[in-house]
């Protein structure tokens, strides 16, 4: 099963490949902070048509469900999110790709155990919330990131696709050994 898996946002990761196998990742700007919103969802709708004509069609498209509107800030931040969704939802749509759409913590008990952590950390001068770490250092650890990487959105993006692996594209062991 081939799955690509979209962190979505202005800069957003991505994570495409077969189940079973180390996925390919990256994480790419979709507009400067300049441009008008909408322009974010023309590049996005054109990095998926290039990433399926590059690569092939995904069996499944794999996106964070959309932000809950009251715990947001801004009314950019929910339009953006609602808009990108909807992007992805109309391109995979055209392609006959399935879409998922996990909330982030379910994603991120799936991958890393728990939910969440409490407070913020300072790694290498950059200041990151613990959670975010949390999914950094664990997708180190499944040896899908390079050690050192602080890319929240690649690391997001590849615990998709972990996530998707693991519960939607179940792959039987290649080899099974009784202890």
């Amino acid at each position: 099963m081939n799955i690509l898996a979209l962190d979505l946002g202005r800069r957003f990761g991505w994570c495409r490949g077969d189940a079973g196998t180390i996925p390919e990742s990256g994480s790419d700007t979709l507009r400067s902070p300049d441009d008008p919103n909408g322009l974010a969802l023309g590049a996005l709708a054109r990095w998926i048509r290039d990433s399926v004509r590059e690569h092939g069609k995904p069996d499944l498209l794999v996106v964070e469900h959309w932000l809950p509107p009251a715990g947001q800030k801004h009314s950019a931040i929910i339009e953006d999110s609602l808009r990108m969704n909807g992007a992805c939802h109309a391109i995979a749509g055209v392609y006959g790709i399935t879409v998922l759409e996990p909330y982030a913590q379910t994603v991120r008990f799936v991958v890393c155990g728990r939910a969440n952590v409490p407070g913020e950390s300072l790694r290498s001068g950059k200041k990151l919330s613990n959670t975010k770490l949390m999914v950094i250092d664990n997708v180190i650890l499944r040896g899908m990131l390079p050690k050192g990487n602080l890319d929240h959105d690649r690391a997001d993006a590849i615990a998709l696709w972990i996530w998707a692996e693991a519960v939607h594209a179940r792959t039987a062991p290649k080899t099974f050994a009784l202890t």
